[in-house]
């Protein structure tokens, strides 16, 4: 901020949003509840912080109200440092700053019954920025194909295409049921590798899989064969 200039205000208010920037880059910012802008303590950078869902991202143009701020870069010339138009500057992120890199979090049982419901929940995930993630759950074979195997990927294949970005969920008994009893040999283990993946608004990834046991029987589902003749008419005589 350029205190010296004409159009500097004294005193300051409490939001600086609205002074140093234009709306539509305020309306990136997030929510107005909890979004505010401060000069830091050195009295030169402006600190903004977010509101809830905030839509900026590195590269995005910010939008500067003229005659109010200036670049640091041009201190050694005070001829540059009051602008007298509105400007527009890129997000920039220094190369020394820690990007926020996601922790994925899978919470769901260790086991379920094979004529039972399974939920995984990753709303525990962090390193989100408050912002939507892309998420991409997978059922994972390669790690482990003697006990997941291909064809049990395969055979909840539609479950894994209608989980949401938080949440992979079973609600169809028999959709464990028949991986149970079709997918495995009796009495073998069989595990469901659920794997998510997520990328935040700084396209960071992180992935997390989660094992979930399903329990199987040494002894095969009877089999139930109808014998022939299928139907049989029976006609009454009268006496």
């Amino acid at each position: 901020p350029d205190p010296t200039s004409p159009s500097y205000p004294d005193p300051l208010p409490d939001d600086l949003c609205e002074l140093y920037f234009t709306a539509a880059t305020i309306a990136t910012f997030g929510q107005a509840a909890g979004r505010s802008c401060e000069l830091a303590e050195n009295q030169r950078d402006v600190v903004v912080t977010f509101g809830s869902s905030p839509t900026i991202t590195p590269g995005d143009p910010v939008g500067i109200v003229g005659n109010l701020l200036y670049n640091a870069d041009d201190l050694s010339d005070p001829a540059n440092r009051v602008r007298s138009e509105a400007q527009s500057l890129a997000v920039e992120i220094s190369d020394d700053e820690e990007l926020l890199v996601p922790t994925v979090v899978l919470d769901g049982p260790m086991e379920v019954a094979a004529c039972s419901t399974l939920d995984i929940d990753a709303s525990g995930t962090t390193g989100t920025g408050g912002r939507p993630i892309e998420s991409v759950w997978e059922c994972d074979s390669a790690s482990d194909p003697d006990t997941s195997p291909l064809a049990l990927c395969e055979y909840l294949a539609a479950a894994f295409a209608d989980a949401t970005s938080t949440l992979f969920r079973i609600t169809d008994q028999k959709t464990l049921f028949g991986a149970a009893t079709n997918q495995a040999q009796p009495g073998a283990p069989l595990n469901l590798r659920v794997k998510l993946t997520v990328t935040n608004f700084l396209g960071q990834s992180a992935s997390a899989v989660k094992v979930v046991g399903i329990q199987t029987s040494e002894f095969r589902i009877p089999e139930v064969v109808p014998v022939t003749p299928l139907s049989q008419t029976v006609s009454s005589m009268e006496d």
